[in-house]
């Protein structure tokens, strides 16, 4: 009986040796984690097993700090030597949710979960700081981002960017894609959900932002807005030499200056509503002729800019 009691306590120890005797993967759930979201940002999703993410945990380990490399590694290793006892369940259901579950024999060690749609909020609002509008239909938006798509000079994409675009398209063609755009903002809904509604807000009211010193915006043909510090200089020198025999008005504005957009269909047009620019005069009829050349030799179907009012 002695010798049943004692095998049972030291069967009792060994399974527990994890726990007392050896670091166990529960230690490291914080180590474990990080590298998961590194795959998840990279990838826009979740290792499918614990293969996948040992090779991949691999592989970027000797790119972490410092700081957090013994930790990181000592949690790689473990997992490598526990690999056995852990259970690995990846979800992908369609619109809902793609998740993770991690566990260690009982213990949960990763849960994670991202929604559908990943970046859709960050496309939108980037899409709104280049153009200084937003797509008013989703036409529109995919044909940006496929044209931001081939060249990443301008935007750099990601691969949650083509995974939001993925899922918008699938939207789209299940006929569950309500994009509306009015002047209180853009709302876009997948079927009864709601993907996100941006209030619309204006810049004329000049206060988040240094008039004087704007970075002009450039849209090409493709409806991509971007920002060129070449094209910019180029511009605002063309206008200084424009110019000459002319002299600034302070009329509206903010001391005379004005946001203005400029497109070869409508021409100069004040951006702010209530902007009571006199557009009908000879400093605009020349500046004009000159955004129409800058604009042709340069391939640009639309400049937002910064000018001043003037007379002789």
């Amino acid at each position: 009986m002695k010798k049943l009691f004692c095998s049972l306590i030291l069967l009792v120890l060994l399974s527990c040796s994890c726990r007392i005797n050896h670091p166990c993967l529960i230690d490291y759930k914080s180590q474990l984690a990080a590298f998961v979201d590194s795959y998840q940002n990279e990838y826009c999703n979740y290792p499918s097993s614990v293969d996948e993410f040992v090779s991949f945990s691999e592989r970027v380990l000797p790119y972490a700090d410092s700081a957090s490399m013994d930790s990181l590694s000592l949690a790689l290793n473990t997992m490598k030597e526990w690999r056995e006892h852990v259970t690995w369940i990846t979800v992908d259901d369609n619109y809902n949710d793609r998740g993770l579950l991690v566990l260690f024999e009982t213990d949960t060690i990763i849960y994670k979960k991202t929604s559908a749609f990943p970046t859709l909020h960050k496309l939108i609002d980037a899409y709104r700081y280049y153009n200084f509008e937003y797509p008013d239909s989703y036409d529109v938006f995919r044909k940006c981002f496929l044209a931001m798509a081939k060249d990443e000079s301008v935007w750099s994409t990601k691969v949650c960017d083509s995974m939001t675009m993925f899922d918008l398209e699938r939207s789209q063609l299940l006929g569950n894609l309500l994009w509306i755009l009015d002047e209180d903002g853009l709302l876009i809904m997948n079927d009864n959900d709601t993907l996100g509604y941006w209030q619309e807000y204006s810049y004329c009211s000049f206060s988040s932002f240094d008039i004087r010193g704007f970075e002009s915006r450039f849209i090409d043909s493709d409806g991509v807005g971007f920002i060129s510090t070449t094209l910019n200089d180029e511009l605002k020198r063309g206008i200084r030499n424009l110019r000459s025999g002319y002299r600034k008005t302070l009329d509206g504005g903010i001391d005379g200056w004005h946001l203005l957009t400029y497109t070869p269909s409508n021409g100069i047009k004040a951006l702010c509503k209530d902007d009571e620019i006199v557009i009908d005069s000879e400093w605009f009829y020349d500046l004009e002729r000159f955004l129409k050349s800058f604009a042709t030799n340069n391939k640009i179907e639309k400049i937002v800019f910064t000018a001043a009012a003037m007379e002789k």
